[in-house]
């Protein structure tokens, strides 16, 4: 009996892992997303300016922008840190505040 609590026990503890993973995933997809527009962009400026040797503002404005996406990209939290609300559902990072909605009704 104890094998079968042990068994339920780590597989809801593998099933919370692999949300909490799923939830880093998307946030990360969606930094690399804009990450790549951010990229083309510039490209594309680039392209357009050509060699000049003074940088207009039109074109750091993308590299600061890339150089935030960079700091996000690497500041995302660790797996183990992002957590569920279990009266509303929504993954949020642990140790922040999260306001449940659904807890004030």
């Amino acid at each position: 009996m104890t094998e079968e609590h042990d068994y339920d026990e780590r597989s809801e503890k593998l099933r919370k892992f692999k949300e909490k993973l799923g939830a880093q995933e998307k946030e990360l997809e969606k930094l690399l997303a804009k990450l790549e527009d951010l990229e083309a962009k510039r490209a594309e400026v680039i392209k357009e300016i050509g060699n000049t040797s003074s940088t207009p503002q039109y074109v750091k404005e993308p590299l600061q922008q890339m150089s935030k996406l960079m700091v996000a990209i690497n500041n995302l939290p660790e797996v183990k840190s992002i957590a569920k609300c279990e009266i509303c559902g929504k993954l949020y990072v642990s140790g922040n505040c999260h306001e449940c909605l659904e807890a004030e009704k």
